[in-house]
């Protein structure tokens, strides 16, 4: 539900639900100015290494040399920066890279944040790294974080080897191996895993397996985000987009007896839309090196500023004050067309998911 609630008994948070959600939705419609208040979140990227060319990444549809660069997250940098005043409201944080899970130390830096009040600590992995057992020992054996996320995007070898474009690879151990790390912890207690799934054309006849997959692995959530285009050249790499309302999602929710949470972000429509964005207005995305980013889906560059020089609110930057102001027009004038171009079809503007509770039984609509 958010940071406010995080160690509220789940009773308490069940009564408060519809009220925060309400609150939420009439408060955040839009920016009220382009220029916001610190950073909540970090999106921190671990390491520019990845062993995987996924077609949909937002990252490599920018530059297809992105993840071949050598950079390394350091202790003293996330030491520096957790410290810096510029994130003294920073409790969540999202590791990843590249491929956070290829970071050597990263089970031990994961433990860092804790000692400057963040609360919550998601990793983000691609899977493909889950197939080494000694790392997957480890997070068995030292669980230093709270949300183990693996991007799986596929019920089958052959689909996750096309989604993450690579030429081999032992799914079932990966499958294997998700299995014994849900296996390692207590339900309810404060690790779980989940796996994502990018859904377009090719695969969304696929959902119900996705899921039996996620309940046969026994984890606590599998989340569906609908692939999205981000330039107008690439949806013959990606497959066709899901442009509307499909049948597959509708037999999804007509369902209520799945045995695992599920988060579906359906299709971008007009009507679903909205002129705010949470990664522009409180999320701080950082490279290994510090180097600076609008959004989460937006590459870090030089040119967007260096966090260790900045002098102040680093996610106050140019491009992302220009990126606000943008979105600020766009609402005032009621025209999307005014938008920033990157943003037009970015699922971070839907307006909510619709979320399904194995406890409650219960399909929800959860708005952002």
């Amino acid at each position: 539900m958010g940071n406010i609630t995080t160690f509220l008994p789940d009773h308490f948070k069940n009564l408060i639900r519809p009220y925060y959600y309400w609150l939420k939705r009439h408060v955040r419609k839009s920016f009220k100015s382009s220029i916001v208040a610190l950073p909540s979140h970090l999106n921190m990227a671990f390491t520019m290494k990845c062993q995987a060319a996924c077609p949909h990444c937002y990252f490599l549809q920018e530059n297809t040399a992105t993840f071949k660069r050598p950079e390394l997250l350091t202790q003293k940098f996330l030491t520096n920066m957790l410290g810096s005043p510029f994130c003294k409201n920073i409790r969540t944080m999202t590791c990843g890279g590249g491929e956070a899970l290829l970071h050597p130390d990263i089970l031990s830096l994961v433990k860092i944040p804790y000692q400057f009040g963040i609360t919550q600590i998601q990793i983000v992995s691609n899977g493909i790294t889950l197939q080494d057992k000694d790392i997957v020992q480890r997070i068995i054996a030292n669980k230093s974080f709270n949300t183990l996320q693996v991007s799986l995007d596929a019920a089958n070898a052959d689909d996750f080897m096309l989604k993450k474009g690579i030429t081999k690879c032992d799914f079932n151990s990966i499958l294997k191996n998700i299995a014994a790390i849900t296996a390692s912890y207590e339900k309810g207690g404060h690790f779980s895993t989940g796996l994502s799934f990018v859904i377009n054309a090719r695969n969304i006849r696929d959902l119900s397996q996705m899921i039996k997959l996620a309940e046969e692995l026994n984890v606590d959530y599998c989340h569906f985000a609908t692939q999205q285009v981000t330039r107008d050249d690439n949806s013959s790499t990606i497959g066709q987009t899901v442009e509307k309302e499909q049948p597959e999602y509708d037999n999804v929710l007509r369902q209520t007896s799945y045995q695992v949470d599920i988060n579906i972000q359906p299709p971008l429509q007009s009507n679903f839309l909205h002129y705010f964005c949470a990664s522009l207005a409180h999320h701080l995305s950082l490279s290994p090196e510090g180097r600076l980013a609008p959004c989460c889906h937006i590459p870090w560059d030089k040119k967007y500023g260096m966090f260790d020089s900045c002098r102040e609110n680093p996610i106050n930057n140019p491009a992302a004050v220009n990126l606000r102001d943008m979105f600020i027009a766009a609402k005032k004038e009621g025209n999307p067309v005014l938008l920033p171009q990157e943003c037009k079809k970015c699922p971070r503007r839907l307006k909510g998911y619709f979320h399904f509770s194995r406890h409650r039984r219960k399909w929800q609509f959860i708005p952002y």
